[in-house]
């Protein structure tokens, strides 16, 4: 899990064991956006950071990938 702030909000980005990432409001523990889906197998680890001014999710799989999450949606 991270905790992460985007634009004025906090969120909390978990990887879950069927491949999924999905980003949540910490004060309702809803899903802010559609599960970010791509990993085959579980997903093992995830960061937050900044990239070329924009908010992104970082996860690592079971199978082996790295793929990165756009978070810019949540910052409107």
């Amino acid at each position: 899990m991270a905790v992460t702030r985007v634009g004025s909000r906090t969120v909390l980005v978990t990887g879950q064991d069927d491949g999924t990432v999905i980003v949540w409001d910490p004060q309702t523990m809803k899903p802010l956006l559609p599960p970010f889906s791509g990993h085959h197998g579980a997903v093992n680890g995830v960061a937050v950071t900044m990239l070329k001014g924009k908010p992104i999710a970082v996860s690592g799989g079971d199978d082996g990938s790295i793929r990165i999450w756009d978070l810019t949606d949540l910052s409107h």
